[in-house]
């Protein structure tokens, strides 16, 4: 070894990254006329803008090797800390709980692959959702192809909208039970994913979007907008539609954008205000109400399934139980339920019961 000469223009691979968080920001016309590194810092534009960043994100087994060298280099040659806070992805490992790895192909997934297959933010979600600082993370293939299938509920969502042709998208009075219901749902989705993004929870804060857009937008106010038919509603759910695109920009950017271009007169949402809580719209009652409602329906639907009922059948019931938020919501109970309820004010045979309402269905 003693004839081997080092190559003077190669850095050590932990050294050179060690001066990555500043070296790349440095000018690089001309350099050679500083005389000092002090000089050359002084008169770099993209250092002064750029530096020092406020997070680094990485994973455990490299905190010594690169970040701890980043700290020490910047210090010893800026005098002054990178970045102050860390983060810590977890490891992605196969379905089975193992580290992917490149020696066993057989367990890896090719990222380029399910992106053709699936589309990038169903990977991006597959990644984001379920996962938690440190920890590690089980990826499949199924995983991610059950994004997929949340990527097109949010487009099917917009061309439901789009085809209502709305005069405009102008201030909307909540008028109903639902209104009110979605309107403090999505405000507390607003504070609650803003305050888990801010505290890097970003697992949390993409569920709890997922759960909202699927399991209370889609599957119940979009319904509801159906069952009422109200212009009014149907204003209300446009403009929630477009600030959940804003929410949801971070976490699926590419279908976001796109579906961002038919709502708007050449925006970009990537530039676009993040939405902010209103707290006077956020109505604890409303929600409480509306979960009656919901109990109710599901409890309906799950007897129908049980009996084997046709879907479109309308099914006769009775309901006892002196709960008036039941009475005033009948309209829309009769529609997403598929019945023709009817109050009684005493019943002893029943079919079911929900908390304190006993129900009778013919």
């Amino acid at each position: 070894f003693r004839s081997w000469i080092q190559d003077e223009d190669t850095l050590d691979t932990w050294f050179s990254s060690a001066l990555w968080t500043w070296s790349t920001l440095l000018e690089r016309n001309n350099y050679e006329k500083f005389k000092t590194l002090e000089e050359w810092a002084e008169n770099s534009k993209d250092l002064k803008i750029f530096h020092p960043t406020s997070v680094m994100e990485t994973m455990h087994d490299i905190l010594f090797f690169w970040v701890a060298r980043m700290i020490m280099m910047t210090l010893y040659g800026l005098n002054e800390i990178p970045f102050k806070t860390v983060y810590l992805h977890g490891m992605v490992c196969d379905k089975h709980g193992k580290k992917m790895s490149k020696s066993q192909p057989e367990n890896c997934i090719e990222p380029i692959e399910v992106v053709e297959k699936y589309g990038t933010d169903a990977l991006r979600l597959s990644m984001i959702i379920g996962n938690s600082a440190g920890n590690k993370l089980n990826l499949s293939e199924q995983k991610i192809a059950s994004f997929r299938n949340f990527a097109n509920k949010l487009w099917n969502i917009g061309r439901f909208i789009q085809m209502q042709k709305l005069k405009s998208d102008g201030q909307t009075k909540p008028l109903s039970l639902a209104d009110k219901w979605i309107l403090s749902r999505f405000n507390n989705l607003i504070k609650q994913v803003t305050d888990d993004i801010g505290h890097y929870r970003f697992g949390l804060a993409g569920e709890k979007l997922y759960n909202f857009t699927w399991h209370e937008l889609a599957d119940w106010y979009l319904e509801a907008v159906k069952t009422q038919s109200d212009e009014n509603s149907f204003k209300l759910l446009n403009d929630i539609y477009k600030k959940l695109l804003k929410l949801l920009h971070p976490f699926t950017p590419f279908v976001t954008e796109k579906i961002f271009e038919y709502f708007s007169d050449d925006k970009i949402l990537m530039i676009e205000k993040w939405p902010e809580a209103d707290e006077k719209k956020i109505n604890n009652q409303a929600e409480q109400d509306f979960e009656l409602v919901k109990e109710l329906v599901t409890a309906i639907r799950s007897w129908r399934k049980e009996n084997k009922k046709e879907p479109k059948e309308i099914l006769k019931i009775k309901i006892a139980g002196g709960d008036k938020v039941i009475e005033a919501q009948k309209e829309i109970i009769n529609k997403l339920a598929k019945v023709d309820m009817s109050i009684a004010t005493n019943l002893t045979d029943k079919n079911l019961a929900v908390k304190n309402l006993v129900i009778k269905i013919n």
